[in-house]
């Protein structure tokens, strides 16, 4: 009113000026990257839920924690200890929602697991389990049940988010007890152990009246973020192949312990300037080739950078990877 009658026609005109307070970030790697993986894991079809830290002993007795944390003045008796892991509580969710008639369940949780009962002993984890049929009954398909390939495809999803990638991990069998033995993986960044995989063990199933089989992965946030901070996000120029590439083909004779990844890996190491990429398009048992043993065939793609390889090249990097495959896997080529 008061512009009105001083007449809006006296008032200068004058610049505004917008101050940049308002476009300072205040979230945090960690609340930026949980929600990143929460993202990923609900378009993948997960729900997410969120679940009491707090367990009952019984369930710590059975995943085998050596000295569960309890709690001095529990909210209840089933409620008595710390958690260790989220497993627990998502297997619990699980049986909850059977017992209502819910068929084909898919849960993920990101919440603090505990090692102590000390201050800063605890990390986030990212767990996620499955349940039930995979795709509903259909004419184009048979319906099919969660497995260790659904785990391992979440986990990797989970890793690429930080880009971590499957060429750079380690893989091997050194699993925690709740998973079944031979169907199952952990993956490693160096000697940090940062996520496993697999389908859970039948007797832990039986302990919280699941009838079918259950894929789970389980991931350490924190130490994956602690890794994520000290790396430098370089990337790497991209060089166009103006060189033809050669395309050879291996059948190795490996002992069934020998995990397809060993292969891979003592391949790549025969020559990484030259071996560009390795994948698996066959897998053979039989009485043919002996007990406990297996077949496996690996197509391996050579190309290099500055010239068009010759065939002596080639038949030299080809004899490097067989005696690197007999070396580290003790395989022998079929």
């Amino acid at each position: 009113e008061v512009a009105r009658l001083y007449g809006y026609e006296n008032i200068e005109d004058q610049q505004i000026f917008f101050s940049d307070k308002g476009k300072k970030i205040v979230t945090k790697d960690p609340q930026i990257f949980k929600k990143k993986v929460g993202r990923f894991l609900v378009s993948k079809g997960l729900t997410e839920i969120i679940s009491w830290s707090f367990v009952d002993e019984k369930y710590e007795r059975i995943m085998q924690t050596k000295t569960p944390i309890k709690i001095s003045n529990p909210i209840s008796e089933d409620l008595s200890c710390l958690r260790s892991n989220l497993v627990i509580n998502l297997l619990l969710t699980l049986n909850n929602n059977l017992k209502r008639g819910f068929k084909n369940l898919n849960f993920f949780e990101i919440g603090p697991a505990f090692y102590g009962d000390k201050p800063g002993e605890q990390c986030v984890q990212v767990c996620g389990v499955r349940h039930g049929r995979r795709n509903d009954k259909d004419w184009f398909g048979k319906p099919r049940f969660p497995d260790i390939y659904d785990a391992k495809s979440d986990l990797l999803g989970v890793l690429n988010i930080f880009k971590i990638y499957e060429d750079n991990l380690i893989i091997d069998q050194n699993v925690e007890c709740y998973f079944h033995p031979r169907r199952s993986g952990t993956f490693y960044l160096g000697k940090n152990k940062i996520g496993s995989f697999g389908i859970i063990h039948p007797k832990i199933l039986d302990e919280f009246n699941l009838k079918s089989d259950v894929s789970i992965f389980n991931v350490n946030f924190s130490n994956i973020l602690d890794f994520f901070k000290t790396k430098k996000n370089v990337l790497k120029s991209y060089i166009k192949p103006l060189f033809q590439s050669s395309i050879r083909d291996f059948s190795f004779i490996v002992e069934k312990k020998i995990l397809a990844s060993q292969i891979v890996s003592s391949i790549k190491k025969s020559n990484n300037k030259l071996i560009k990429s390795i994948r698996v398009f066959d897998f053979y048992e039989g009485k043919e080739i002996g007990e406990n043993k297996k077949a496996i065939a690996l197509e391996v793609l050579l190309q290099s950078d500055e010239k068009t390889l010759s065939e002596n090249e080639i038949d030299q990097v080809s004899r490097s990877i067989i005696e690197n495959v007999e070396k580290k896997c003790n395989g022998k080529l079929r």
